[in-house]
């Protein structure tokens, strides 16, 4: 069986052929909020740096709102020099092959040149202006959710105990809000016996971990009570396929890294980690 990173190293290197025959033309482009990224593959020496457009214009003027990904495949050590220069809602002047391909939902392109990262245009202003307006939503018993468009999920935040708890509803694979704050509104409902399931699983995952790897020198070895209660729920994460994360301050069990727990929130949790 293909390799799974081989395979999209393969498809990469075909979408880089086809773009590499398509004329170079001249565009201008509005930036996502996210603004640029870098990312390597398995594999390869190089970076890539993608640049997505919430909406361009080709030569002629006409204006595109169906989006386009920038890519050019470039050293590590070029990759801050071209992503620093372009800023969330930019608009930039570029030249570009550009083409369409099966299972994208907008434009390709390989960047040539970035001749403006501070280019002018009235309509790509106008889009620009209406995107950093706020875009709120109110949920019953979990107050205001806000969308950060960087990542595309809404945060909302609800008390519990004497803190705050972030909730994230992650819309970035185009998931309807209504519908996670569905599935918010009904974690809230049992949030505390939740909260304890996700504690246990922690404790079962990781107590061994943190006794056999993360003592300083000279402590004792932590119980399951007291490792239960140095954790401090700071937030939840939620996506359309039932998928939940609860996410706690480690209270320095683990020197200050992130305890995540993650399951379902009718099935119960499966799995828990470090992170950050």
């Amino acid at each position: 069986m293909e390799d799974i990173f081989e395979k999209a190293r393969r498809r990469q290197q075909q979408i880089y052929a086809s773009l590499n025959e398509q004329p170079t033309e001249s565009f201008l482009g509005l930036v996502e909020a996210s603004g640029p990224g870098a990312s390597k593959s398995k594999g390869e020496k190089d970076w890539t740096v993608s640049i997505g457009l919430v909406a361009w214009k080709d030569s002629k003027g006409i204006l595109q709102k169906n989006g386009m990904t920038l890519r050019k495949i470039v050293p590590e050590e070029k990759t801050g020099e071209l992503t620093k220069k372009i800023e969330p809602y930019a608009i930039v002047s570029f030249k570009a092959k550009v083409a369409d391909f099966e299972g994208f939902d907008k434009k390709q392109a390989l960047l040539i040149n970035l001749e403006n990262a501070n280019a002018q245009d009235d309509e790509l202003n106008e889009i620009a202006e209406n995107l950093k307006q706020p875009v709120c939503h109110k949920v019953p018993h979990l107050g205001t959710f806000t969308l950060d468009r960087s990542v595309n999920w809404y945060e909302g935040k609800k008390r519990y105990g004497l803190r705050h708890v972030s909730i994230y509803l992650d819309t970035s694979e185009g998931e309807e809000f209504s519908e996670l704050a569905k599935q918010a509104q009904e974690i809230w409902k049992k949030i505390k016996k939740l909260d304890q399931d996700a504690r246990d699983c922690a404790v079962s995952e990781l107590l061994e971990t943190k006794n056999g790897f993360w003592l300083n020198d000279g402590d004792s070895e932590i119980s399951e009570k007291a490792f239960r209660k140095q954790m401090t729920l700071d937030y939840l994460n939620l996506d359309s396929n039932g998928s939940v994360e609860f996410a706690y301050n480690d209270g320095d069990l683990f020197w200050g890294h992130t305890i995540v727990v993650r399951g379902n929130h009718d099935t119960g949790f499966t799995d828990a980690g470090i992170e950050g």
